[in-house]
């Protein structure tokens, strides 16, 4: 491990709880396509499951909803924001990861390798994202609180990474979490 791999070195993320929100299903989420960097949209499914999603987050304090810029993440958020009354912050960092040529065909196997170091030419390497996804949180955590970040299933992969949690298989499309720190523990979100 280099000094440069933040992988569990959550020392630039606040210690504040805050929430994070995976965005709705795609058509390539159903066919089991790796997205990464494409601006894939959410199917009608996906758009069902924001709604749903700002619905259970209706009792749950928010004052920022910080997103990633990709259409998925983006129209998840602007769902909740709108059932609320609030603006959407958009951060760049938080886009998923750049598959290289490996975007719009299935994982087979590969996100395990991925972890562990092997990355797929023209990729993003696991320990660079986990990197960028800390840096993107510890700046939208420099919003007002309590915030809410949309992004992606890898971006919630690496945040478990740099915050020492084991990795999960996957964060369901569009069901919201709490983090919260001391030490960090992913907590469901009830509504």
């Amino acid at each position: 491990m280099h000094d440069t791999d933040q992988r569990n070195k959550p020392g630039n993320i606040p210690l504040v709880p805050f929430f994070f929100l995976r965005h709705g299903e795609t058509d390539w989420n159903r066919q089991g396509l790796l997205q990464g960097s494409r601006d894939v949209p959410l199917n009608d499914r996906g758009l069902a499951q924001a709604q749903s999603a700002a619905a259970a987050l209706r009792h749950i304090e928010i004052t920022t909803i910080v997103t990633s810029p990709l259409v998925r993440a983006r129209r998840t958020a602007e769902i909740v924001a709108a059932a609320r009354g609030l603006d959407v912050v958009f951060e760049p960092a938080l886009a998923e990861t750049n598959w290289g040529a490996r975007e719009g065909t299935p994982d087979t196997g590969m996100l395990a390798a991925w972890y562990a170091g092997e990355t797929p030419s023209g990729a993003e390497p696991f320990a660079e994202f986990c990197v960028r996804i800390a840096s993107a949180v510890a700046r939208a955590l420099t919003n007002p609180a309590p915030v809410l970040i949309v992004a992606h299933g890898g971006s919630f992969s690496a945040l478990r990474e740099t915050l020492g949690l084991p990795r999960a298989a996957t964060l369901a499309n569009a069901v919201p979490v709490q983090l919260v720190p001391g030490p960090w523990r992913v907590a469901a979100v009830s509504s």
